[in-house]
């Protein structure tokens, strides 16, 4: 076969439009699976808890960030455009994520065509393919594992939309470049590419290495002769020059440091890729080029992805993994000089692959992420093709050859986003491969303790501080999961600890006030408000729990003046318009708080809590198929949510459906053993379907965990009654009379109690009881009663 033609099978893929649509099919396809996907770890930090992004139109809040320099601008204006239009449904941002990760790898398409294009290529045999090459790379780059991390995790959106302006700007300057003549068009290619070479530097830092990618570029595909001035006047010295102003631009990152070059470099570090570890230029200089070793790896045998690596230093130059990593990274750059002459195309991909990665010198306190990967995959896939498309004849099969490996990676890109489905799905599969790792082991717990999984939250927390004792992180967790399970005095211990540990830790103070609260301490706990609020004065929960405390003592005023607070403070606060929603429910003001639960379940799709609430007003207002909707959507969301299956089997009662309710009250209290008002309204049930002695068991269930409970008397005694325990009812009766004396029915069932024990005066004295204190009882029954009284006074004339 002739090397040269296309067979069918590559005539069908030389029709662009085919392969742009297998392109973006493929990305779909591995990204199915994500696109509700929880938010993650930062996502908490850059979006969720973030109020700069709140308001779309105020520049300056985005402008300022979290961040200490305005170098991801770009990156949080789209988290405004994102909350503006989603708040926080992440769907919206999953999609935007996706369209970036599409958009990237088309510019990378034409990134290659255009480097296959150039003066120095364009008659190497591979560009007689570059459609089809080009294509390829770039559906490696879209299936390709490592970029998980950059595309499904949503914050790393600033690693693919600096890529993404990245490439967009190399795009516009080599077409500029390869212009004829100096021309609007050309003039328009250069702008592009400075603009574009600003986006990436407002998005990500990593974009401080374009300029350096430029010069490769120009150096390695353009320039021709000896003397660089000769290549200048003999390409029109005004036009390159003019390109290669984009130079300038190398000081842009740097200003937005203010320069601080001391700081950023040789300042120590507390790492947080190793517990413990401290981070010195040299150190972490030595340790890249283990990462390094580690990103190949990645790229070649995407196997054993991690979010969270447990990565310790290097001390010396001299340790073996060092030592070998550095050889790997000296022997990289030469083999790319080397191939310079004999495979060009290879050379500048594997030293583009080096030149990104240098930005990773500049340390930082985690060592190791693999977002980092998706710029760096651009240059090593150029490498990659390359040396493949020599390697592999006939052109054929160096297709198939990677059409197999984009499948295997679609594949594991699949598998790997399952793993990103929610917190505990991530972090279980982190500490798997993290097990010696704090980080991991706290938000494993902390994700266990949002869905009231308590069990597994216990052993990783007890796991953390075990491994770092002075960790005030977890025992502010443990203290939280102390003060979930009723055990006051241990979450006060831990959140005293964890204060002790770091008195600035506002977060601690929150939640040790929620605890004082709890146990009526709530002088106390409106100190530790207060002392949070000096620390964090934008703490919108914080407002929100001093809601929650005024509520507690009765202060309405003060209680909805917090919460509203909370909610002009941080309008995506759904937990404030969900406790709002929750007292003007109380007040049957049904309208407004359902404006309310909708409002929180917009802001926050995922709060089982609002989902419950808005599905109580529904079944006060007898609506119980939007009720049990809204019931079964909690449920969903928090396996354990016991309330959630109260309410909804309560919904079922009221519509008739007993077995529904029977198998929603049982799942109820297998959750909550001690759960009284699942008992009480189970034992309802039960009278309904006539299973007395059942009804029997769980009224006395209720008085055993609450003596004091009227109506469990009340209607434990309507069942004996029934049954003709004529004894057991009346000794009931008469405790519920005793601790209500106004309790009109207990008069009445009283009155049917002693009617059936013959005792017609106590009867007929109850009876009239209950209708002075309003029970409605027909003259019949009246009659009735009078009737037999006068009978038996007849027989005792006689």
């Amino acid at each position: 076969m002739n090397e040269q033609r296309y067979t069918p099978y590559l005539k069908l893929l030389s029709s662009k439009k085919i392969l742009g649509v297998i392109l973006i099919f493929a990305a779909l396809a591995v990204y199915s699976n994500t696109f509700t996907s929880s938010f993650q770890f930062d996502d908490s930090f850059f979006i969720v808890n973030n109020l700069s992004i709140r308001a779309l139109g105020n520049l300056m809040p985005i402008w300022k960030g979290v961040l200490s320099q305005p170098s991801r601008f770009v990156g949080f204006y789209t988290f405004a455009l994102n909350y503006h239009f989603h708040k926080l449904n992440v769907i919206g941002y999953h999609v935007v994520n996706v369209l970036i990760h599409i958009c990237s790898g088309f510019f990378f398409w034409w990134f290659i065509r255009l480097v296959i294009s150039t003066p120095k290529l364009k008659y190497d045999p591979i560009a007689k393919n570059k459609d089809i090459v080009g294509f390829l790379a770039a559906l490696v780059f879209i299936v390709h594992p490592v970029q998980t991390q950059a595309v499904t995790y949503i914050s790393q959106r600033f690693s693919s939309l600096a890529t993404l302006f990245y490439i967009m700007s190399l795009c516009f300057y080599m077409r500029g470049r390869m212009e004829k003549t100096f021309s609007k068009y050309k003039c328009f290619d250069f702008i592009g590419s400075g603009f574009c070479a600003v986006l990436a530097m407002f998005t990500k830092e990593i974009a401080v290495t374009l300029p350096f990618a430029v010069i490769l570029t120009e150096y390695f595909l353009f320039y021709r002769k000896r003397s660089f001035f000769e290549d200048f006047k003999e390409e029109n010295g005004k036009q390159v020059i003019f390109g290669l102003v984009i130079l300038g631009f190398l000081l842009i990152i740097p200003k937005l440091f203010q320069f601080n070059f001391s700081g950023l470099m040789f300042g120590e570090k507390m790492s947080q890729s190793h517990d413990g570890d401290v981070i010195t230029f040299g150190t972490y200089l030595i340790s890249q080029f283990r990462v390094f070793a580690v990103f190949l790896r990645l790229l070649v045998m995407p196997f054993g992805q991690n979010l969270d690596y447990d990565f310790m230093l290097s001390k010396s130059i001299f340790e073996w993994p060092a030592m070998g990593s550095l050889a790997i990274f000296i022997g990289l750059f030469f083999t790319g000089l080397y191939l310079r002459k004999k495979n060009l195309l290879a050379a500048y991909g594997i030293l583009l692959c080096m030149l990104s990665f240098s930005a990773n010198f500049v340390p930082r306190i985690n060592l190791i992420f693999e977002h980092k990967l998706y710029l760096l995959s651009v240059g090593f896939i150029i490498f990659s093709c390359a040396i493949l498309f020599r390697a592999i004849k006939p052109f054929k099969k160096f297709v198939i050859t990677v059409c197999i490996v984009a499948f295997v990676f679609s594949c594991l890109t699949y598998l790997r986003n399952n793993i990103w489905k929610d917190e505990i799905s991530l972090w279980e599969d982190t500490v798997k491969k993290s097990p010696n790792k704090l980080r991991p082991l706290i938000n494993l717990a902390k994700a266990y303790l949002k869905q009231d999984d308590f069990e597994p939250a216990i052993i990783y927390l007890n796991k953390a501080l075990e491994l770092n004792p002075n960790s005030y992180k977890a025992y502010n967790n443990r203290g939280v999961f102390y003060r979930l399970k009723g055990r006051y005095d241990l979450a006060m211990e831990d959140f005293n600890k964890a204060i002790a540990l770091d008195p600035s830790f506002s977060l601690t103070y929150g939640n040790r006030g929620v605890l004082l609260q709890k146990v009526g301490r709530d002088d106390l706990a409106l100190k530790d408000f207060n002392t949070a609020l000096a620390l964090n004065p934008n703490n919108a929960e914080v407002y929100n729990n001093l809601g929650l405390l005024y509520k507690k003592i009765n202060q309405t005023d003060l209680m909805v003046e917090n919460y509203n607070k909370s909610i002009e403070m941080n309008p995506s606060n759904s937990r404030a318009y969900n406790n709002r929603a929750n007292y003007r429910a109380k007040e049957k003001r049904f309208d407004l708080a359902l404006a309310d639960y909708n409002m929180a379940i917009a802001i926050d799709p995922n709060s089982a809590e609002s989902y419950n609430g808005r599905g109580a007003t529904y079944y006060q207002l007898a609506d119980y198929d939007l009720a049990i909707k809204d019931y079964s959507k909690a449920i969903a969301m928090r396996k354990n949510f016991y309330q959630a299956y109260n309410n909804r089997a309560m919904a079922y009662h009221a519509k008739g459906l007993y077995e529904l309710a029977l198998n929603d009250f049982n799942k109820t209290l297998s959750i909550s053993p001690k759960y009284l008002q699942a008992y009480y309204s189970r034992a309802e049930v039960y009278v309904k379907v006539k299973q007395y002695g059942r009804a029997i068991n769980d009224y006395s269930r209720v008085l055993a965990l609450d003596p004091a409970t009227v109506n469990a008397y009340h209607n434990r005694a309507a069942v004996y009654w029934e049954t003709r325990q004529y004894d057991l009812a009346l000794k009931d009766i008469d405790e519920a009379i005793e601790l209500d004396k106004n309790l009109a029915s207990a008069y009445f069932i009283r009155s049917l109690i002693y009617r059936s024990l013959g005792k017609k005066d106590e009867a007929l004295k109850s009876a009239q009881q209950a209708q002075d204190l309003g029970s409605l009882i027909s003259k019949e029954y009246f009659i009735g009663l009078k009737q037999i009284q006068d009978h038996k006074a007849e027989k005792g004339n006689e």
